[in-house]
């Protein structure tokens, strides 16, 4: 993330966090951490993947999507199955039962529209176990519809640090400021700029503002910087 070159204009405010978009594009080409995001279009699978991914790490969801799909290939071989059918292919995922529960609610929903999402996040997340982030991520990913900005706890950790949002606690009020100050076209990118610079560089421990692209303009880094002369 350290590799900042890119002057490309992706909002009109928001300070060091249009700064973040802005510089750090390069890191785009890496792709999103979770798997299935950079390799299918498929409703189904996409889906599946972003449901189990909350509260739980990438890795464990990446491990468990290839053997999990080759049992569940189609909504259609899902529907008519229980709870207690999907949590045996759930090895190391969190809240495996309600998420198996939600996963059979996302085929049934699929079978029934022909495997073809409604292309709003008004009309997805009324299926049980789909919130906004997930219907976001599905709808941008599935359909190129770029509707909405993700958070998860690395894009609101840098949110908070930043000071973007410093009067908003809300999860869907943070997003809803950022929605109108991110066009569309550059909101799941903001997503995943976010996603990957709180993994590598803005960590919740020991956050690495040497290496930051936006240790020049972001308030919780100069602030670290002013009590400790030696971060740079």
């Amino acid at each position: 993330m350290g590799d900042c070159n890119s002057n490309t204009t992706t909002a009109t405010g928001c300070g060091p966090l249009c700064k973040l978009a802005e510089r750090s594009q390069a890191c785009l080409k890496e792709g999103h951490p979770l798997d299935a995001l950079n390799q299918t279009r498929d409703p189904w699978v996409l889906g599946v993947a972003v449901i189990l991914s909350a509260h739980c790490t990438d890795a464990a969801v990446n491990k468990v999507m290839g053997p999990l799909a080759a049992q569940f290939p189609a909504p259609s071989s899902m529907v008519g199955r229980t709870r207690g059918d999907v949590i045996p292919f759930l090895p190391g995922i969190s809240h495996s039962g309600n998420k198996s529960d939600y996963l059979i609610n996302w085929a049934k929903y699929l079978v029934e529209r022909n495997n073809r999402p409604a292309a709003t996040i008004g009309e997805l997340t009324e299926v049980n176990g789909i919130g906004r982030k997930t219907a976001a991520i599905i709808l941008y990913t599935a359909l190129g519809v770029d509707e909405g900005i993700p958070l998860d706890t690395h894009a609101l950790r840098i949110i908070d640090r930043v000071q973007c949002c410093p009067a908003l606690k809300n999860p869907n009020a943070i997003e809803k400021k950022l929605l109108a100050e991110f066009p569309q076209g550059a909101r799941y990118n903001l997503h995943l700029v976010l996603t990957l610079h709180g993994r590598k560089t803005c960590r919740a421990r020991s956050p690495r503002c040497a290496d930051c692209c936006i240790a020049d303009c972001c308030p919780g880094s100069l602030f670290r910087q002013k009590d400790n002369p030696t971060v740079k």
